[in-house]
């Protein structure tokens, strides 16, 4: 990671989390040194900004907070399916949160999920989008995450800590790989190369 790259994107919708939960779980990762990019100081627009999609490619994780007004934006469903490539080409971890909302609406796309596409269907602008964005909500949605409503996870500082410790123990591992790949290939290297 270059120094001044984001080790963690955060997609959300800012109406729903910003000023709460958002608020506090980057706060808690910047208490951690995790440095985390949130795309609210971006300009907003219809399509998705190629500095954008370079933040994403460069981030080690992403965080999806999946909300009620999540998938009314555009923008953020665009941001998705360029997290959902990111992770099938160069197998960064994504991380859902389920925040208030029930994990199964996203998964099947029902509720104000399936409410959204449909508007989205409806719209000739879109049409072309709404099976990727399906894809990517499907898919993103079926892994392994948080989800704010279960029990175990109350209070919300107790969902945030669970979150912000996965994230530390996940970008450990991922330098620790790096470390020991570098010392791996300097050590083969100087068996190999016999002295220059």
């Amino acid at each position: 990671m270059g120094g001044s790259s984001s080790k963690v994107f955060i997609s959300f919708r800012g109406a729903d989390v910003r000023e709460n939960f958002l608020s506090h779980l980057f706060s808690a990762l910047e208490r951690k040194k995790i440095k985390t990019f949130k795309d609210e100081n971006l300009k907003r627009g219809e399509e998705i900004t190629s500095s954008l999609v370079e933040i994403i490619k460069k981030s080690e994780i992403s965080i999806v907070i999946f909300s009620q007004d999540y998938p009314y934006s555009p923008w953020c469903l665009d941001e998705l399916f360029t997290i959902l490539e990111r992770k099938k080409k160069k197998k960064q971890l994504v991380v859902p949160i389920f925040y208030k909302v029930d994990p199964s609406d996203v998964q099947e796309v029902k509720g104000n999920y399936g409410s959204a596409i449909a508007q989205y269907n409806q719209h000739p602008q879109f049409r072309d989008k709404v099976n990727k964005w399906k894809l990517a909500l499907t898919e993103i949605s079926n892994l392994a995450g948080f989800y704010s409503l279960d029990s175990q996870y109350r209070p919300e500082a107790k969902l945030i800590d669970e979150v912000v410790k996965y994230v530390a123990v996940k970008l450990k591992d991922n330098e620790s790989m790096i470390v020991a790949a570098v010392t791996a290939g300097a050590t083969a290297g100087a068996i190999a190369g016999g002295g220059c």
